[in-house]
């Protein structure tokens, strides 16, 4: 679930610790393939862990430093991409 990862890149984060993700993603709302993308994590949006930094209460999501962009799960429909798989590794 895309919801453990943003947890786990959460505590990372605030731990100091950098992160890339691997994600298998499409763009939001695409019938697109899924294609891997790789980028460093700069920020997460998250409800999960105290305190809350999420706009909407159901927010759960990544920003990569591609192009800077927010990724969320699989359906994710706030986000400009929708992930279907993640892989993180530190940076």
């Amino acid at each position: 679930m895309f919801r453990t990862v943003v947890f786990t890149t959460a505590l990372a984060l605030r731990a100091g610790d950098s992160l890339v993700a691997d994600l298998y993603a499409r763009a939001t709302g695409s019938d697109a393939d899924f294609k891997v993308i790789t980028g460093l994590i700069v920020d997460v949006r998250q409800n999960l862990v105290e305190p809350h930094d999420s706009d909407f209460g159901f927010e759960n999501s990544l920003v990569v430093d591609t192009e800077r962009i927010t990724v969320g799960g699989y359906g994710a429909f706030l986000e400009d991409y929708e992930v279907k798989h993640t892989t993180l590794r530190r940076a």
